[in-house]
């Protein structure tokens, strides 16, 4: 665990000459997994060195609560947003990742963002670049609507990773989204979509059909779908203990593929990540492929 004060302190000069990639998180249809898949891979990104910047734009604010973010400053939580001035809270329980969190004032902040008379989508880009020179990667957790808080973080972004549980609603929510992406595209060109994960919240596990929804849309959209992650009986303990499940059961199969995850999605935005997750990665995705398409 890296204490509060080294992560506040750390100098970040070698850093200074790059610009750290933005990965917006988005779904349309709430409960779709962009908090814990937020959560979890910025956990593993930062054991593995990764310096992290999450951005809580969900005025429910789970994010900011499962990293811990005190109840008592949750009432100015999200004024950074309306004053421009996003400040970084280091998470205890998360070694190299810090918060830019959310609360009672985002919804002041996404109100002064609709009444800006121009360039309003790129009003969060701008404040965000000062930490684009400070962390290697920045990983917004985005509501579920099509608000001007999702057009801004799109807009913010470099690349984009959809979620969904393997079920119809989450997946047509995936649809949405990817269509305010294409109405984004003439004003952000090099905007890239890196593809769809899976995830499954309940008992009943991944459906095998959703999943083959999953892998057929993302061949349609020449994105990538990438290994599920399995259903986890502790993923509600994320809020109470403020340490992600890839974390806490690193052995277990959802740590495992929080893993791969991690490491295949980080691999698309230039993240250096290690190469045995990588390749378990790459073969359990094949595998996936095959399976799903019986190829």
């Amino acid at each position: 665990m890296i204490a509060v004060e080294t992560l506040v302190n750390r100098p970040y000069v070698e850093k200074v000459c790059q610009v750290a990639p933005v990965l917006t998180i988005v779904n349309r249809k709430g409960g779709a997994g962009k908090t814990s898949a937020a959560h979890n891979i910025a956990g593993v990104w930062g054991t593995w060195g990764i310096r992290v910047c999450l951005v809580d734009l969900d005025t429910a604010f789970n994010l900011s609560e499962a990293c811990g973010y005190p109840e008592e400053l949750r009432v100015h939580g999200g004024a950074w947003l309306a004053s421009g001035t996003p400040e970084p809270w280091p998470v205890p329980n998360m070694p190299n990742c810090a918060l830019v969190p959310s609360g009672a004032q985002l919804a002041s902040g996404i109100e002064r963002m609709e009444k800006l008379a121009i360039d309003r989508e790129r009003y969060l880009g701008k404040i965000l670049t000062p930490l684009r020179h400070r962390f290697d990667v920045l990983l917004l957790d985005t509501k579920p609507d099509l608000d001007i808080s999702v057009t801004g973080a799109l807009a913010a972004a470099t690349h984009v990773l959809a979620t969904a549980l393997t079920l119809p609603q989450p997946i047509y929510g995936v649809v949405r989204s990817l269509g305010l992406v294409d109405d984004l595209r003439e004003g952000v060109p090099d905007l890239k979509v890196i593809g769809f994960l899976p995830m499954a919240y309940n008992t009943r596990g991944l459906r095998p059909a959703a999943l083959g929804s999953l892998v057929e849309m993302a061949q349609e959209y020449g994105v990538t779908c990438f290994p599920p992650i399995p259903y986890t009986e502790h993923v509600g303990k994320e809020s109470q203990t403020h340490v992600p499940v890839a974390l806490t059961y690193r052995n277990a199969p959802v740590g495992q593929h929080y893993r791969y995850a991690a490491a295949l999605i980080g691999d698309h935005l230039g993240l250096t990540v290690p190469t045995e997750w990588l390749d378990r990665g790459r073969r359990l995705q094949e595998q996936m492929m095959e399976e799903v398409l019986g190829t």
